[in-house]
């Protein structure tokens, strides 16, 4: 095999794991996917249906250069969650 050849397909061996393993990096740093965050419309229904206490919870404030995604998290949403689930997101 010629000298030229060779360094050819080290070149892209290296070259396939690189892009391999930035793959697999990219996917590690990604943040999972949550399912939506079940809220009810009243304090009530939530404490009725959940058999907890509930609060309300809220992303009013998304700071510039920021997306709302980014400090509220994905499938975010407004309304009435049981305590646990609440404080569990401050």
């Amino acid at each position: 095999m010629h000298t030229k050849n060779k360094i050819f397909l080290l070149t892209a061996t290296v070259l396939t794991v690189l892009v391999i393993v930035g793959f697999f990096l990219l996917r590690i740093n990604q943040q999972p996917t949550l399912p939506l965050q079940v809220v009810f419309f009243s304090q009530e229904e939530c404490e009725q249906t959940t058999g907890q206490p509930c609060l309300f919870r809220m992303c009013d404030y998304v700071p510039p250069g920021k997306t709302f995604e980014e400090v509220c998290g994905k499938n975010f949403k407004s309304g009435w969650a049981p305590q646990s689930s609440v404080q569990g997101k401050q």
